[in-house]
């Protein structure tokens, strides 16, 4: 697949992975179904907001990933990555308002402990994203 439609693909498709997550986790905490709107509506604006980013970043990447004519095998890199998401040994990150922690297979995201936060999850202080939900990205990227 070429970067240009691995950019586009890559952004409708964490799009509708990360509507997916959020409505697995309503499925699990029928609390949420009314702050789901609210948490969907969060996360499609942060991808709009951060488009730009991204595509600069996977341009970055592209030097590393992408063969001499902008080809990437979008499956076998992210099989790639998943074998180093579960080799790395717990990491902890600090992007802007995002903290958490990467290893063993997963990534957690902290959520900021104040009352929105509260109102919206409950008691719930992490969101955590497994190699499992990580595959689900892949068939979305790479069907």
């Amino acid at each position: 697949m070429k970067i240009e439609a691995l950019k586009e693909k890559l952004m409708s498709s964490v799009d509708l992975w990360v509507d997916s997550q959020i409505d697995d986790m309503v499925k699990g905490n029928p609390m949420l179904a009314i702050p789901s709107v609210y948490i969907k509506r969060a996360a499609h604006n942060i991808i709009a907001k951060n488009k730009g980013k991204w595509s600069e970043q996977i341009d970055n990447a592209a030097l590393f990933i992408a063969d001499e004519n902008g080809i990437v095998d979008a499956g076998t890199v992210f099989d790639d990555m998943m074998q180093m998401l579960k080799a790395i040994d717990d990491y902890q990150f600090d992007i802007g308002i995002i903290h958490g922690h990467i290893g063993g297979g997963m990534v957690s995201i902290d959520l900021p402990d104040n009352i929105a936060m509260s109102l919206l999850f409950g008691s719930k202080r992490s969101i955590s994203i497994t190699t499992e939900d990580f595959a689900e990205l892949r068939s979305l990227l790479t069907d």
